[in-house]
């Protein structure tokens, strides 16, 4: 008996390395870089409870400078928002 695994890519998210997030772990600010976002792309960034920590919008085809010199260390979870589709990133802030 063989066993395949099979993973889906669901319409409504976006494919992860059209959006990378730069530096990892990050200090002070970090930067997203959009490859294909063709709208708006809406930002946010929540701690390991779920507590929003802050949210922004991006312009499309367009880099986001995000600072986060007043976020204390710590795993965060990052997730942008546009044409329709989302991902979901952990950042690392020390």
């Amino acid at each position: 008996m063989t066993t395949q695994l099979i993973e889906l890519l669901r319409s409504d998210q976006y494919d992860a390395s059209s959006i990378s997030m730069f530096p990892n772990p990050a200090h002070g600010q970090f930067a997203i870089h959009f490859a294909d976002a063709q709208q708006q792309t809406f930002i946010t960034m929540y701690d390991v409870q779920g507590k929003l920590i802050l949210s922004r919008t991006v312009q499309p085809q367009s880099d986001a400078i995000i600072d986060i010199s007043k976020v204390q260390p710590g795993l965060y979870f990052v997730k942008a928002v546009s044409d329709g589709k989302s991902v979901v990133k952990k950042l690392v802030v020390k």
